[in-house]
């Protein structure tokens, strides 16, 4: 190429290359260029503001803003209280709890509950209490039990002007009045040995009396009280002791009171001086001394209560009397429950208590005779009279039963005969009698020489022909029930010793107890009474019940009999 050409085209090149790069140049102005003008309207007010905050009147302006802005929150409920509660301030609250009452004065509360805040306070006597609140709305509640109970909210404010103008803390001393709508107290009366409702009698707190439902459920609403226990009294015509209990008045829907059947039971104990003669509930409770100890008393001690419950007799060596061979001799004491008064009515070396007929005791006694032989008489005595009668004299019994108005009893030379209790001709029923039962209350079999059996009807005072008697082990305690409806019988029942409740109206057996047992045997009220090992046992006649122990008891001398003995 020419050198002119060629440097043509070099300065088109030149030309072209210049051109490209002064596009970009202007594309980079575009892009980053900041006029000139506004920047210095930013430097300027930014010397303006730098001013400002050299100047002592802005600064002052400002606190005067600030000021009145805290004056403004400080005079709004809300704000004011939103202040207080972040600093943690607490209003000085009172709360005055009275009764509420138609007329005259409402008296104060005191020990009624306010709940507020999960808190619970208290008031004192004068029926106020003091509490730090939060300042706003506070729900309280206010009770106490026998009074209906009150649910309000409580707006507590901070006087704004700190009372420079007549006011100070709105609201902050508030009173409350609660209606008397008395304590409802409710409880279960179950029998202490079956638990079974209990639906006679009458239960009273003060002058408030209820009776219970068919449940046994007693509901009493009393007057309101202080106290956290009450004295309830119950009450019965028959069948129950009267006694007074202490009753929860909180808490206390669940509650149940434990009745005791009525009849005491009578025991020989060395719970004090020597062996003596207590009486208790058949609970055990309500024990007292009936005769006192003697430290000439024997192991030969014995005590049996009456069927009317008014009078014992006892078997006792208290006096340390001797008979003609200086053997101690027992002496037989009359008994009266009430005064506790003894008399003594018969002397012997031992006394072996049959069975009572209402009042009068039937009993045998060994003694020594005037020849110096020992032998027994079978005596009676009344203890109301204190009148001794001798039924037989001069054998030894192998077999003594009371029934109706009679004794039967089988002697060692092999009679069976029968006397009045009251006294009269012995009349023999049979001889050569080798065993003897008692298939009835009244009814007496015997077996003679011959292997057949007789039967004696003591109401009939007649003997006739029988068979061979279910049971060779029966025997009727005479003593009924404290109502008249039911006898104790012993008997062996699939070789156990049983005792079995009589019904007399239905004629009806049912086996209350079986297992090892002894005498005596008794009724303590309508219930049965037995002793095992060195423990008293209760139980219901109708097989309701589990024995129940009663007290501890002081083991005595048993009279030995082939015959069972309920004494």
């Amino acid at each position: 190429m020419p050198p002119e050409e060629q440097n043509q085209t070099d300065n088109q090149e030149e030309v072209l290359v210049s051109q490209i790069a002064a596009e970009n140049a202007e594309e980079r102005i575009d892009e980053d260029y900041i006029p000139e003008e506004p920047l210095q309207v930013i430097h300027q007010e930014k010397h303006k503001w730098l001013a400002k905050l050299k100047r002592p009147k802005f600064w002052l302006r400002l606190a005067v803003i600030l000021f009145l802005t805290l004056v403004f929150a400080w005079l709004i409920t809300p704000s004011r209280t939103w202040i207080l509660n972040t600093l943690r301030v607490r209003a000085n609250f009172t709360a005055s709890v009275f009764v509420s009452v138609d007329d005259g004065a409402a008296p104060s509360l005191k020990n009624a509950k306010i709940s507020v805040g999960g808190q619970e306070y208290v008031t004192g006597d004068d029926g106020s209490a003091s509490i730090k609140l939060p300042y706003g709305t506070n729900h309280l509640t206010i009770s106490k039990a026998g009074y209906q109970a009150q649910e309000t909210d409580a707006d507590l404010d901070f006087d704004p002007f700190f009372g420079l103008l007549g006011g100070w803390d709105d609201g902050l001393n508030q009173s409350f009045y609660l209606q008397n709508t008395g304590i409802s107290l409710t409880f279960l009366a179950r029998d202490w040995l079956t638990g079974k409702a209990v639906t006679s009698g009458s239960f009273a707190i003060g002058d408030v009396v209820a009776s219970p439902s068919a449940s046994g459920e007693v509901l009493l609403t009393i007057p309101a009280t202080d106290d956290d226990v009450a004295e309830l009294t119950a009450k019965f015509d028959s069948g129950y002791n009267n006694k007074t209990y202490i009753v929860s008045l909180v808490g206390s829907d669940d509650q149940e009171l434990q009745l005791v059947s009525s009849g005491r039971h009578y025991f020989v104990s060395k719970q004090t001086d020597g062996l003596a003669v207590f009486g208790c509930d058949i609970d055990g409770s309500n024990l007292s001394e009936i005769v006192p100890g003697s430290k000439n008393e024997t192991s030969d001690i014995a005590f049996a209560i009456s069927g009317s419950g008014d009078y014992g007799v006892l078997a006792s060596t208290r006096e340390a009397e001797e008979d003609s061979s200086g053997r101690i001799q027992q002496k037989l004491y009359v008994v009266d429950i009430d005064t506790e008064n003894l008399t003594a009515v018969d002397t012997a070396q031992s006394f072996k208590i049959v069975d009572w007929q209402g009042d009068t005791v039937v009993y045998i006694a060994t003694y020594l005779n005037d020849s110096g032989v020992v032998t027994e008489r079978l005596s009676s005595v009344n203890a109301t009279t204190l009148t001794r009668t001798d039924l037989s004299n001069g054998t030894s019994y192998l077999y003594a039963r009371v029934s109706s108005s009679s004794v039967v009893y089988l002697t060692t030379s092999e009679e069976v005969k029968t006397v009045k209790i009251g006294g009269g001709t012995e009349k023999i029923l049979g001889t050569s009698v080798k065993n003897i039962v008692q298939p009835g209350a009244d009814k007496f079999a015997f077996q003679i020489a011959d292997s057949t059996w007789q039967q004696f009807d003591a109401n009939s005072n007649l003997v006739s022909v029988a068979s061979t008697p279910s049971s060779l082990k029966r025997a009727f305690l005479n003593i009924r029930s404290q109502d008249q409806q039911k006898q104790v019988i012993y008997d062996v029942l699939n070789s156990q010793a049983s005792i079995i409740s009589y019904n007399l109206a239905g004629s009806q057996e049912t086996i209350v107890y079986q297992g090892d047992f002894t005498a005596p045997i008794s009724w303590a009220g309508n219930n049965i009474v037995f002793r095992q090992g060195s423990a008293d046992y209760v139980v219901a006649p109708d097989g309701s019940s589990s024995p129940k122990k009663i007290t501890d008891v002081a083991l005595t001398t048993q009279a030995s009999s082939n015959y069972f003995s309920f004494y």
